[in-house]
């Protein structure tokens, strides 16, 4: 495709391109029972990122799927979950269609429905609780946040 121009526009154009795209959490989940009571963060991510990131540390088993499932399995997981998050303020931003909770020390990962997280199984106890929202170029970059509970 040829966006016409100078070679700086591209560039410019390009980085607004790769903003809209980074991975996110905006929510984590304090001594999460199902991740061996680690602090765990909810991960928002682009297919090209689960692609470029997730897979490459789980087929190195850096990166080790909860149940500890073969990773044709963790791959089919992934394809069954993945969607569209239509709660937040962001709308505008389908790339973000993939959902894990991924523990602080990028030990364990897990896919989920975006919904995992709003959905009624919770009743008045969801454990999850809102941080301030933060953008990753790398997983890695989960090991470095210190989160803010939002109010």
């Amino acid at each position: 495709m040829h966006l016409g121009g100078n070679s700086e526009n591209k560039l410019v154009l390009l980085k607004i391109d790769l903003k809209l795209n980074l991975m996110k959490t905006r929510l984590i989940w304090k001594k999460c029972d199902i991740m061996g009571n680690k602090n765990t963060f909810w991960l928002e991510c682009t297919d090209e990122e689960v692609d470029s990131q997730i897979i490459p540390l789980v087929l190195e088993k850096k990166l080790t799927p909860r149940k500890n499932v073969e990773t044709s399995v963790f791959l089919e997981m992934i394809k069954a979950n993945r969607g569209f998050d239509n709660f937040h303020e962001d709308l505008h931003d389908e790339s973000l269609c993939n959902f894990f909770l991924v523990s602080c020390d990028l030990k364990f990962i897990e896919s989920f429905q975006w919904t995992m997280p709003y959905s009624g199984q919770w009743n008045a106890s969801n454990p999850f609780r809102r941080i301030e929202v933060c953008e990753l170029e790398s997983i890695e970059q989960l090991l470095e946040i210190k989160p803010k509970i939002a109010k």
